[in-house]
């Protein structure tokens, strides 16, 4: 029994540990938000540039009828709006 303890533990540490690590690693993000006037008014179809600041590489968003921009799955790396 003391035996087979032995090894069960650190397989089972192994199996459900390295999800924890996978989710950890990813390296993107999502930014959304909205575009309004100096009134408050939402803004549709803006364009929003989203720029990575070390690798010089944009993207650029469209907001929806309400105002909203939403990116998806962006590498985080010291994004910002421009």
């Amino acid at each position: 029994m003391r035996k087979t303890t032995r090894w069960i533990l650190p397989i089972l540490l192994v199996i459900f540990g390295s999800g924890a690590c996978y989710a950890q690693s990813i390296n993107s993000g999502d930014i959304r938000g909205t575009v309004t006037d100096p009134s408050g008014a939402l803004i549709p179809s803006v364009t929003v540039t989203v720029m990575n600041t070390d690798t010089g590489v944009s993207k650029d968003f469209t907001t929806n009828s309400d105002g909203l921009y939403d990116t998806n799955s962006l590498e985080v790396c010291r994004a910002h709006l421009v």
